[in-house]
């Protein structure tokens, strides 16, 4: 963001300094390539502001996690080698966003980085919202037969899922 704002200024300073006092460009200046220069940083505000608002959305969910696991029962999810090292992690990808944004190719990767990111939050949430699902439906019917299997299923999924995170295999087997 930073180096975009640097060469709109100079852009501006440019245009500033090719017009005349009448209005119009000087000599030497021509139109079409200033103006091809603003559509190009014009799309990369775009793009930047667009980065911007889905990192604001990336923060959202990983803050939606962290409240989910404060309301999850078993303790060893909440161990600091567990689902706080990986909800850090996130965290950590996220700040990092947008903050060396120098070219497009710069921003390119950026965005596919806040994609991938925002993948695995959203995986994140989905498995905490399911762990969570799975002690209330516990705690609901505790001591019938039912229960049983979903309890001793838990432990070895909650190490799994610190373990190798949320995939879609962890999912289908605590669903």
């Amino acid at each position: 963001a930073a180096s975009f704002h640097r060469e709109r200024a100079v852009l501006l300073d440019e245009v500033a300094a090719a017009l005349s006092w009448r209005g119009v460009l000087g000599l030497g200046q021509d139109p079409a390539r200033l103006a091809l220069r603003v559509g190009v940083l014009e799309a990369r505000g775009l793009a930047l502001h667009e980065l911007f608002v889905q990192i604001d959305q990336l923060e959202g969910a990983l803050g939606a996690a962290a409240e989910t696991l404060n309301q999850i029962a078993d303790p060893r999810l909440r161990e600091p080698g567990a689902i706080p090292a990986v909800l850090e992690r996130l965290q950590t990808e996220s700040r990092r966003l947008g903050r060396q944004v120098q070219t497009d190719d710069d921003l390119m990767v950026d965005q596919g980085r806040c994609a991938d990111t925002r993948a695995a939050a959203a995986r994140l949430v989905e498995a905490l919202n399911l762990w969570r699902s799975a002690e209330e439906a516990l705690a609901r019917i505790r001591a019938s037969p039912r229960t049983a299997a979903l309890e001793a299923a838990l432990p070895p999924l909650g190490e799994r899922l610190c373990r190798s995170g949320p995939t879609p295999e962890w999912r289908a087997e605590l669903k």
